[in-house]
């Protein structure tokens, strides 16, 4: 079992995790009501499915493009008809329009990030530059600046020129509209309330594994991997897009992956058979990142590889075309 700080999953339940008494308590009562995830579907009405289905679609969709490529969403730019509707966007969005937004990583301290910030915002409390280095470490990213083009670019050159002798790698940071950020913020906190639904019914927790899952032309999303655009289902997107997302994003994916797949076991195969199959890129992006390593997906190769009868699946599914392929 693997077991973080960032979260895990529970082998209870799992026959396979022990050899006797594998429900506790609380499961045992729960196991006696005898519907899966999947029968609890089939009893909602066709047009609650058909419209649970559809905005659970929107939102994993519209979370992945926001991460991976969130330049080419045109249609989430605004425009003079937001600006119209909406007075308070007025300013922000003539004036205070971008954002320096400073990247977390593992090749710095605290106390270097807290020195740069002193250096790069010099009318900043003390408390303020505390607070926004522990935001950095707790969700990946913080914005400190808000202002105008040229003035957030000179803030994000100062960091890197600060960082650059120091350490064999800069403190990254990045110029983006805060536009682009409104989005992420929106973005987090939509993928944040998914699992709240799977508490009300375990029916939805069939349909996320449904939408994650499903593959076809219509319903497949795109996502940039080393400059190169490619086509995935959802699932697949969401392991194959890691670099490009923050430690908060990836807590979240991770929260909806654990508990909307790995609880069941059809759609907790159908997953490990995306891991497998990309298990060489993972891999590899896994080495190339300077994130902290807990926050990755690849902690799920042990709640994959470790359950004898997904592995012996793996075995013969993959290995088989593998086989073929060389052949």
């Amino acid at each position: 079992m693997h077991t973080s700080e960032g979260g895990g999953i529970c082998d209870c339940g799992d026959s396979e995790a022990f050899t006797k008494d594998y429900l506790c308590s609380t499961h045992q009562e729960q196991a006696k009501e005898g519907k899966s995830a999947a029968e609890v579907l089939k009893t909602f009405p066709q047009d609650l499915r058909k419209r649970a289905e559809d905005l659970l679609y929107n939102v994993c969709v519209y979370a992945v493009n926001i991460v991976a490529d969130f330049n080419n969403q045109l249609d989430l730019k605004s425009g003079a008809k937001e600006k119209e509707l909406f007075p308070d966007l007025q300013y922000p969005l003539r004036h205070s329009n971008y954002c320096v937004v400073l990247l977390n990583d593992e090749n710095h301290s605290y106390e270097d990030v807290i020195r740069v910030l002193k250096k790069v915002l010099p009318n900043a409390q003390e408390k303020t530059v505390v607070d926004l280095t522990t935001f950095v470490d707790k969700f990946g990213k913080a914005v400190i600046k808000v202002g105008k083009y040229q003035e957030c670019q000179a803030v994000s050159e100062r960091i890197s020129s600060l960082t650059r002798l120091p350490h064999s790698t800069v403190l990254k940071s990045a110029v983006v509209t805060s536009l682009q950020v409104a989005h992420e913020r929106f973005a987090a906190r939509l993928l944040s309330w998914v699992p709240s639904l799977f508490k009300k019914s375990s029916g939805f927790r069939a349909l996320i594994s449904q939408v994650l899952l499903m593959r076809s032309e219509a319903t497949n999303v795109k996502i940039v991997r080393h400059t190169e655009e490619t086509l995935h289902p959802i699932g697949e997107a969401i392991l194959l897009n890691e670099l490009n997302t923050w430690k908060q994003m990836r807590n979240l994916w991770m929260e909806l992956l654990l508990d909307g797949l790995m609880k069941d076991y059809e759609s907790k195969r159908e997953l490990a058979v995306l891991f497998t199959t990309n298990y060489p890129s993972l891999v590899s992006d896994f080495i190339q990142d300077d994130q902290e390593k807990d926050a990755s997906v690849m902690s799920l190769s042990v709640q994959i590889f470790t359950v004898p009868s997904i592995s012996i699946y793996l075995i013969e599914k993959i290995g088989r075309a593998s086989c073929r392929e060389r052949v």
